[in-house]
């Protein structure tokens, strides 16, 4: 039997490696579903089914997330993370990732519902020790948020994105630094998880808008029909240029093959905010369908974008921003015509 000497010394170690455990299992514990199940059936009522997709995050890509968000990211950002792609009843897919973010009170764990275009659709609290939480995750707040893309969280934040942006909302303060964590990891999770998984939002939010401009029946090709030098995400000087470089654009074909039309994916300037952007063309080179990403709370942009595209007469809040988005597009359109 050992000696009490030795039995203290044993005690020590085991204690000591208790402590360090949670610190290497950060990466691996804190950025998953605790309760898949449970969390997505409170988040997503309607879901069906869920996949989790491991990836790992590297140097580059961390640079990449660092450089959109305007701030800096803590380094277990990198190795192995999990996204949950969950299926609706209706087919519809939507993204689930998980967030750890260092808080007052301890680390926080923040679960984002978000949709394939990159806007929040929802949160959750998956642990928080701040009392604050509660009025966080209330509906009041919660419509501050839903609808989001990156451009839109970026404002509700000063300019140094350590506090919320003047006249955003009446919080006490505790509130207002869990909210100022809440936002900032809102747009973590848009960068990153479309830094390193988007792939597959594009797929999902291509074959939406497909489908709901051609019918159910429409495909998408996984594959550009072109190979752009380029990746996904802002371009070193934050600028959208019309190139065939800067865009993504994918074949659309019905079940014996037949090409529908084309959707071209790019980055376009909107209300002075980069932006992305999804234009559907046809055969007969018409605007069949647009989505711009955070156009939720930009009431009717899609609307008015594509009615400039017919050459209709409109009314636009922001003419010079949206006429610029609008002769972008026009210039992409005719380069796809030139590669079909």
């Amino acid at each position: 039997m050992p000696s009490p000497q030795i039995r203290s010394c044993l005690n020590i170690s085991i204690w000591i490696l208790a402590l360090c455990t949670p610190t290497l299992a950060q990466i691996q514990t804190y950025c998953s579903l605790r309760d898949p199940q449970r969390t997505l059936g409170l988040l997503l009522p309607e879901y069906q089914s869920y996949r989790s997709i491991v990836r790992t995050i590297e140097a580059r890509e961390r640079k990449n997330i660092c450089n959109e968000v305007g701030f800096g990211l803590h380094y277990d950002e990198l190795g192995r993370h999990t996204l949950y792609r969950v299926i609706n009843k209706q087919g519809e897919i939507v993204i689930v990732n998980v967030r750890t973010e260092p808080y007052a009170w301890g680390l926080t764990e923040i679960v984002w519902v978000i949709s394939p275009a990159g806007e929040i659709l929802d949160y959750r609290f998956q642990r928080c020790r701040s009392r604050a939480k509660h009025r966080i995750e209330s509906e009041e707040i919660k419509k501050l948020i839903r609808g989001y893309s990156i451009p839109e969280l970026k404002n509700a934040l000063d300019s140094e994105s350590r506090g919320l942006s003047k006249g955003l909302v009446a919080l006490a303060r505790s509130e207002a630094d869990l909210l100022t964590c809440v936002i900032r990891s809102g747009i973590t999770a848009l960068a990153t998880t479309r830094q390193r998984w988007g792939d597959i939002m594009l797929k999902a939010v291509n074959t939406k808008i497909a489908q709901t401009s051609f019918g159910k029946d429409a495909i998408v090709a996984d594959l550009p029909i072109a190979s752009p030098k380029r990746t996904l995400g802002v371009a070193p000087n934050g600028e959208a240029n019309a190139k065939r470089d800067n865009a993504l654009l994918y074949r659309v074909s019905n079940a014996a093959n037949k090409q529908l039309g084309i959707i071209v994916f790019l980055p376009a300037r909107i209300h002075e905010q980069l932006r992305w952007s999804w234009w559907l063309i046809d055969n007969d080179d018409k605007i069949r369908g647009l989505r711009v990403a955070g156009s939720g709370r930009i009431a009717s942009t899609s609307a008015r974008l594509a009615a400039i595209l017919r050459g209709e007469s409109v009314a636009l809040k922001s003419k010079q921003s949206e006429q610029r988005a609008a002769a972008q597009a026009i210039k992409i359109v005719r380069q796809a015509r030139e590669l079909r």
